[in-house]
């Protein structure tokens, strides 16, 4: 009888730790996916405040922010004024810039890997895929180009960006596109408006 007892006990134990084992997977489970949503939110925050800061440029100045050769804004100008444009009444925003003139960096995310934010024009037709590089998306007076807001995340992160913003995943079409380049890192877009540059062809 002792033995019978004793043997309950030890069922009762272990129906008892694999109860709190499967609550433990189960918090954990939810633990993570409330982290994996808090950066979802933080780096389309990001995206909008970087957004905020071009309109509030657009605003003062009355011009396009300056670009280099190929669809790339120099998005330091929203930090300091660079071109001396008139009327700049900045900074637009608190990041840092980056070392390519063309970036701007924050912090949030990633103290030890800041992430990079850059302004490029598009075109708003489907890109043809997630290994496209928006720097070959041309523009055309039928096809006129869109500011985007780009800045690279991992993979896991971006797929879940774009299922927020569009609502599935696509990485090609919608106002979130996703580029898959070889470093591991993918390119997200966030589409803003029609830019304003008069040659809008690219």
């Amino acid at each position: 009888m002792r033995f019978n007892k004793g043997a309950m006990f030890g069922l009762d134990a272990r129906i008892a730790l694999a109860i709190f084992g499967a609550l433990s997977v189960i918090s954990g489970a939810a633990l993570y996916s409330a982290i994996q949503q808090a950066r979802v939110t933080s780096v389309i925050t990001e995206l909008n405040e970087i957004a905020k800061a071009y309109d509030a440029y657009i605003l003062d100045t009355g011009q396009d922010l300056p670009r280099d050769t190929s669809s790339v804004y120099f998005a330091q100008n929203l930090i300091t004024n660079d071109t001396n444009a008139d009327k700049w009444n900045g900074p637009y925003i608190q990041y840092d810039k980056h070392s390519s003139g063309r970036g701007l960096n924050h912090s949030t995310y990633s103290t030890d890997n800041p992430m990079t934010f850059y302004l490029r024009l598009a075109n708003s037709s489907s890109w043809g895929g997630a290994t496209v590089d928006p720097a070959d998306v041309t523009c055309s007076s039928a096809d006129p180009c869109y500011t985007w807001i780009q800045v690279y995340i991992p993979k896991q992160l971006a797929s879940a960006v774009d299922k927020e913003i569009d609502g599935t995943e696509n990485a090609s079409e919608g106002n979130l596109r996703v580029y898959q380049p070889a470093n591991g890192y993918h390119a997200v877009y966030l589409k803003h408006a029609p830019s304003l540059t008069k040659d809008s062809t690219i």
